[in-house]
């Protein structure tokens, strides 16, 4: 699906058009899943190669930021899939040519619906392609903010539902739920921090293309604000990540523990019961000559033996503490 864009009295809106028939004031063309022909009608159109899919998502940074025919290309890994609850990331492309910008992505990111509501405000200064980045760049920014600053909340939730235990709410854990929870917390932050260190890369581009670009004064204030808010972003989430792998770590002993604890009943018991086994099976024995056999109180005095035996051993216990 393609979407374009052309300036408004507000910012930008949308118009009905295809790449055949593009109005002559569009700024930003939004490609959304393309097919190869309408990427090959781009291509012409911007009078340069649109990368691949193989292409974009290659790690190397030369692969995803350079510049080619008088065109910045720029590819980004940016979050999305928070709001269905699996998180993943997608590779996003941006192509700035002639104070025009395409993105051609393959997924729904939240922030480029926001980045859209945004460009409708008056005020924003969205109407030319590389203003139009920023306020994209801006909206993925503000995006993975709001989803640190939830899977703040859900730690510290979890945090407390592992270690308080003298809530009522929390005497009885269900780790395989919690366990669960930290391993999404976990697959979340990993996806986060690999966002950032792409953003992050692609502002070093920026800065360094500052002239190329065209960028103001007040545009290189907020591409530097952006690389601050990438990097404490960053250092946000690899502290949360951090926790998350200390809170597995602790639910694993806590898991431990309780295993223990059940197995070391287990011992006791059977240690218990030793004694009484023990007089049990003596008197078990069929032998001819045991004199115990003609006692008239044979059998009462001997099950009061094994029954003294096992309350004396839990006594034992009980005084060392082992109970």
């Amino acid at each position: 699906m393609i979407t374009v864009f052309v300036p408004s009295q507000f910012g930008i809106e949308p118009v009905e058009a295809t790449v055949e028939n593009l109005p002559e004031s569009w700024v930003w063309l939004d490609m959304n899943r393309p097919s190869p022909e309408e990427e090959s009608l781009v291509a012409k159109l911007l009078e340069v190669d649109v990368p691949t899919h193989e292409e974009r998502v290659e790690i190397e940074t030369s692969s995803r930021l350079y510049e080619e025919d008088g065109a910045l290309i720029m590819s980004a890994t940016v979050l999305c899939g928070t709001q269905a609850g699996r998180p993943i990331t997608t590779v996003a492309t941006f192509i700035v040519k002639n104070a025009r910008l395409v993105s051609v992505r393959y997924d729904e990111p939240v922030s480029f619906a926001i980045a859209r509501q945004r460009a409708l405000k008056a005020g924003v200064e969205a109407h030319n392609g590389k203003g139009m980045l920023l306020v994209i760049l801006d909206a993925i920014i503000d995006r993975i903010a709001d989803v640190l600053e939830l899977a703040g909340s859900e730690t510290d939730q979890l945090s407390s539902e592992i270690f308080d235990a003298e809530s009522p709410a929390n005497a009885h854990h269900n780790y395989d739920d919690i366990i669960r929870s930290l391993g999404k917390l976990g697959t979340r932050q990993s996806k986060i921090q690999e966002s950032l260190v792409s953003l992050a890369r692609l502002f070093q581009f920026l800065t360094t293309r500052e002239k190329k670009l065209g960028l103001t004064a007040t545009d290189r204030a907020q591409v530097k604000s952006l690389t601050r808010d990438a990097r404490s972003l960053y250092e946000f989430a690899a502290t949360l990540d951090n926790k998350v792998s200390f809170l597995l770590e602790a639910t694993l002993g806590l898991v431990n523990l309780q295993q223990n604890q059940t197995i070391k009943i287990f011992s006791v018991l059977a240690v218990v019961f030793l004694p009484p086994t023990l007089i049990a099976s003596s008197y078990g024995m069929n032998f001819a000559i045991m004199p115990e056999l003609h006692w008239a109180f044979g059998y009462p005095i001997a099950v009061a033996g094994m029954i003294a035996s096992a309350l004396g051993t839990y006594a034992v216990f009980r005084w060392r503490g082992w109970l």
